[in-house]
């Protein structure tokens, strides 16, 4: 029952006070007075005249009653809720009790109206969920997937010879059309896409309409007449996305037994070049060596990271779940996890108590998901928990606790904060095992994990950060008009933004947040203030509303303040940059000569941008930093626009303070493949480099490079990182350089340093489709001399062109990489490749080809110009495509080889041809699940795979079935790996009678001590009969008579041979066939 707007009291003397104060009381029913207990009994009771035995009232002159209920315990933590949120408010009031009690019937109208409101969304939500059961049945029975979860589905109609106009099922692994005018049904599985893009089309009726065109390897499907078709692109998008990554992850886990990489084993070692001007080691692209403490074999095949900078990870969710996932974990789950866990490492290492915000303290929240407020969370991609990799497996229910934290916000905002708090009772609005968040809402979660995921990329932001709030304000901040925007609110950033403007102040910053009153025609004003100097005003009808909330989170992300001290921030404005000493920059090899002049011009151009936008973290960003980066950024000036362009900035706000010297403490006197190969390499990151020649210096790069191999081990360390890393260290700090190398390999290219370098191989294959496009001739050029133009990109892509022989085209690419995306990199390398045309159209050798684009010193301005003038049209959402589709191709080409190679070893073991173990090996497959440590089935997907190759007898047995998977569960993890599955169907269908004998034996033998009693003797008899002779119609009396027979008695104990010995003789009574 709960709270009620409050309504006088009838009947006041058949209510007895039990408890009471100066302005409230709890009264009970009197069930003594037996006129009124039949009346009672009289009433029908429904909802609306429900007649409750206890009653909270005010104790004013109408006697008005707050709250009700039938139980005790209900009415007892509704009084100790007044008792100590509104009490003692009240008493502090100097008002007229006739004051106080307005208020307080104000304030109870408010909670019952709240309360009121949430009954009626849940009838709403139980009418839904009845549709949305009936809906999920229907689809189910339709096309035969019992285990399916049906996510949502759009009417439409399916583009072909004969218009069919039906309906789209999307579920967690499926998108299903049916059309019922004309029969048609149609099951495509989300891991069999190919392409998926949305397009235009001419209807049936010779309209263009919008549709949406799905590619697998064998058929096309066009759909179209959506009423939304961009919400259902959307959707679709976001579950293919996790669906491929999930296969990445899958088959990375299938082939970690490898130690090299084809691509390895036929081609030349890496060649370490001395590029003058620093000496920079080269990448060869012939070779790259994966030294990753986890390394697995992989061809060169593409994949298809985000090309910008935060929808790489945020978007196609290919890192960084927050638990590791078993059967019955979710894709919701993994949405939950993308977004409240941090991209890098919340838990921190072992041993390490993390430390974060809590963000309020409501009751809401004692009953939450206590990992987001503790910001538990990563130690790897996949794995936050674990070295090893995991991601999650299907759609179900951490979603649901994503969506409830919302709701939660919702609940924890309308009630307030201070005194009023939050009212107890409440805890029962949001439920995690409330059915409506596993039925029908799931697609609203997705759009909310949508809209976090577009907060993120709007501002840069890490995936940990979950929007909290947001409207519309007005800033002013000695501009000569105010800007008109939306003010942002999560778990540590305060972020505002406009049509060309973003700003974002981390909380811990920050150090007043006062509440001004309105000046000018302006509405109520928030004033900020950062580093007591830099003012921010933000003025709107909302502030007041939206106030308390937005200085709740500032306090509960800053400690310091309620210990009563000033807020203490992270970030250190002034470095003294190491920078390019004159050796270096005198050097014509990697600088031009007018490379000091254009830094003082720009520096002149910077310094008028920082006065007006301001300086330091609070900078802030507009789109006329684009022309300003690509014009170059002053050396001195380039760690705080790195940072800032590239969101490294604001990822220690999401950790544990001394996250990063901690984790080099943790595993200090620690090595691992990933450390051997970083010593090596040390000595050959810029040693023309005066720092690098230093013990400092090499001391420091050491230690970036150890602590991501210790942070993220599924990646671990991998050539090319070393040379990116020293160039990090001349402009920022070791630790901001760390946490820079973080966002480039887990934001910016999330696949190019995994074993296998997928993310490399996708950008060659998407390089290789925009050269054929844009350069046709050199294309054609570079095919008649058989040298892949992949060879040429593959160290300008890894190394981000710094060590590609021009240090100032390098560090150029970078400042415009971290503002602009990975498109600078594909622009960028056109443009060379262009720059030098004639040349490489002369050449006669592929050689020839590669020392040209080697040698090349380019007029970095001019390079930029051409970049500009024509290829700045190459849309992202282009590359974004052709990633996708390349990465499908090279995760098929992967499992393909990772089949190969079983169905090889399975041969050699067992007598099953090799048709047999390709279908055991798809079908195992069909049911995959992603554990933290291995790939593997739960017990449910067991035993519906049991159905496909056991007996009939055994399959519809649930013990002996639960016996089969147990002895399969080795290391008892509840997953049983394909080739334990393959083990178990070899052994039961082609297996030699002694190997089906001791199958049986281990399935009854539970406490492994090599005998079984005279029950476990019988039943197992009964067993391998159904195994070998499963027609036969012996019974378990039949068992039982003839072991009578043969003198056995119940205290007679068998080892395996005694099974195998007597066996033959009970087969031959009972007329079972059998073969030896």
């Amino acid at each position: 029952m709960g709270w009620i707007k409050p309504k006088s009291v009838t009947f006041r003397k058949i209510w007895i006070p039990v408890e009471e104060n100066d302005y409230f009381t709890v009264l009970k029913r009197n069930t003594t007075i037996s006129l009124i207990n039949e009346v009672v009994s009289l009433i029908p009771q429904n909802e609306i005249t429900i007649i409750s035995d206890f009653k909270i009232c005010l104790k004013n002159k109408y006697f008005h009653c707050i709250g009700e209920s039938n139980e005790w315990e209900e009415i007892q933590s509704m009084w100790s809720w007044i008792n100590e949120n509104i009490l003692p408010s009240i008493q502090k009031m100097n008002n007229d009790p006739t004051e106080i009690f307005e208020y307080l019937c104000l304030k109870f109208s408010c909670l019952g109206i709240h309360e009121e409101n949430f009954k009626t969304q849940e009838k709403q939500r139980e009418l839904k969920d009845k549709d949305q059961r009936k809906k999920e049945k229907n689809f189910k029975k339709r096309f035969s997937l019992e285990s399916e979860t049906l996510i949502t589905q759009y009417s439409c109609s399916l583009m072909d010879k004969i218009q069919r106009h039906g309906c789209m099922y999307i579920s967690e692994n499926y998108i299903c059309f049916y059309s019922r005018i004309i029969p048609t049904k149609i099951k495509v599985l989300f891991s069999d896409i190919v392409e998926m893009k949305k397009t235009t089309h001419s209807s049936y009726f010779k309209f263009l309409t919008d549709s949406i065109k799905i590619q697998t390897e064998s058929k096309e499907f066009i759909f179209h007449t959506f009423f939304k078709v961009d919400e259902t692109f959307q959707l679709l998008d976001q579950i293919r996305k996790f669906a491929m990554n999930r296969m990445l992850f899958a088959a990375e886990k299938n082939n970690n037994s490898s130690s090299s990489s084809p691509l390895s084993s036929s081609s030349p070692q890496l060649v370490n070049s001395q590029t003058g001007g620093g000496g920079v080691s080269t990448c060869s692209p012939a070779f790259i060596n994966r030294s990753n403490p986890l390394s697995v074999s992989h061809h060169l095949y593409p994949s298809a990271p985000s090309n910008t900078p935060s929808s790489s990870l945020k978007q196609s969710g290919s890192y960084f779940s927050q638990s590791s996932p078993n059967e019955s974990s979710s894709f919701s789950t993994y949405l939950y996890q993308l977004s409240l866990s941090p991209p890098t490492s919340g838990a921190g290492p072992a041993g390490y108590e993390p430390h974060f915000s809590t963000h309020y303290s409501s009751p809401l929240t004692a009953t939450a998901n206590n990992n987001w407020l503790t910001g538990t969370g990563y130690t790897s991609p996949f794995a936050p928990s674990s070295p090893s990799a995991s991601t999650p497996t299907s759609l179900n229910n951490s979603i649901c606790m994503e969506y409830q934290q919302q709701q939660q916000y919702q609940l924890h905002q309308s009630y307030g904060y201070g005194g009023g708090g939050c009212s107890p009772n409440t805890q029962s609005m949001t439920t995690p095992n409330s059915n409506h968040y596993n039925v029908s809402s799931f697609k609203e979660m997705l759009q909310e994990q949508r809209k976090h995921q577009d907060y993120q990329t709007l501002f840069g932001l890490p995936t940990s950060e979950l929007l909290v709030e947001e409207f519309h304000v007005t800033l002013w901040k000695s501009h000569p008009q105010d800007i008109v925007g939306k003010l942002y609110l999560s778990n540590n950033f305060l972020c505002f933004g406009s049509i060309d403007l973003q700003l974002v102040l981390p909380l811990r910053e920050i150090c007043t947040i006062s509440n001004e009153k309105a000046f000018g025609n302006r509405g109520q004003t928030m004033r900020i203030t950062i580093d007591k100097q830099q003012h921010f005003y933000f003025f709107s009808n909302q502030i007041e509303t939206h106030y308390d909330i937005v200085r709740q989170f500032w306090k509960d992300a800053n400690p310091s303040i309620q210990n009563g001290t000033n807020s203490s921030g992270i970030f250190e404005p002034l470095h003294q940059v190491i920078g390019m000493p004159d050796q270096i920059l005198e050097n014509s090899r990697d600088f031009s000569n007018t490379y000091k002049l254009n830094q003082v011009q720009q520096s002149h151009l910077w310094d008028q941008y920082f006065s007006f936008h301001g300086e330091g973290i609070s900078m802030i960003k507009t789109d006329e930093l684009k022309a300003l980066i690509r014009g170059g950024i002053p050396d001195q000036h380039r760690r705080l626009i790195w940072m800032l362009t590239s969101g490294s900035l604001y990822k220690p706000y999401c950790h544990p303070p001394g996250y990063y010297q901690h984790l080099l403490e943790q595993h200090k006197n620690e090595t691992n493949q990933s450390t051997i190969d970083i010593s090596k390499d040390l000595k050959r990151s810029f040693p023309e480099h005066p720092f690098y020649q230093s013990e400092q210096g090499i001391q420091s790069l050491r230690n970036i490079l150890t602590a991501y191999s210790w942070r993220n081990p599924s990646v671990g360390y991998c050539q090319s990182m070393n040379i990116i890393a020293a160039i990090f260290l001349l402009f920022l700090k070791e630790e901001e350089a760390f946490w820079l190398l973080c966002t480039l390999c887990e934001d910016y290219v999330p696949d190019n340093y995994r074993p296998g370098m997928v993310g490399s191989i996708a950008d060659g294959k998407t390089f290789e489709y925009l050269f054929s496009t844009y350069l046709t001739d050199l294309d054609n050029h570079l095919k008649k001399l058989n040298c892949p133009v992949s060879m040429i990109i593959l160290p300008w892509f890894l190394c981000l062109f710094i060590g590609s022989g021009h240090m100032e085209l390098g560090l150029r690419v970078v400042d415009c990489f971290f503002n602009e995306g990975t498109n600078v990199l594909f622009q960028v390398a056109l443009c060379c490749l262009k720059m030098n045309e004639t040349a490489i159209l002369n050449s006669k050798s592929a050689e020839e080809i590669m020392n040209i684009v080697k040698n090349t010193r380019y007029n970095v301005d001019h390079l930029l110009t051409i970049v500009l003038s024509e290829f700045d049209n190459i849309q992202p959402d282009k590359i974004e495509q052709l990633r996708s589709s390349n990465k499908f191709m090279a995760i098929k080409n992967i499992q393909i080889s990772n089949k190969k190679q079983k169905i090889r070893e399975w041969s050699d073991r067992y007598n099953l041809s090799k048709t047999e173990l390709e279908k055991l090996y798809d079908l195992f497959q069909s049911y995959i699940s992603i554990s933290a440590s291995k790939l593997g089935i739960g017990i449910v997907k067991f035993f519906e795979l049991c159905k496909s190759v056991l007996p009939s007898a055994w399959c519809y047995k649930g013990a002996f079935i639960n016996n089969i998977f147990k002895l399969l569960d080795e290391d008892m993890d509840d997953l049983i790996t394909c080739d334990d599955f393959v083990h178990m169907v070899a052994i039961t269908t082609k297996g030699t009678l002694n190997e089906k004998i001791k199958f049986c034996f281990d399935l009854y033998d539970h406490d492994n001590d090599d005998n079984i009693n005279a029950n476990e003797f019988k039943t197992l008899l009964e067993s391998l009969i159904c195994l070998l002779n499963p027609s036969n119609q012996t019974t378990s009396f039949d068992i039982d008579s003839l072991v009578s027979s043969m003198c056995i008695s119940e205290a007679s104990v068998f080892s395996v041979d005694d099974v195998e010995s007597n066996f033959i003789e009970i087969a031959n009574n009972l007329g079972i066939e059998y073969t030896k």
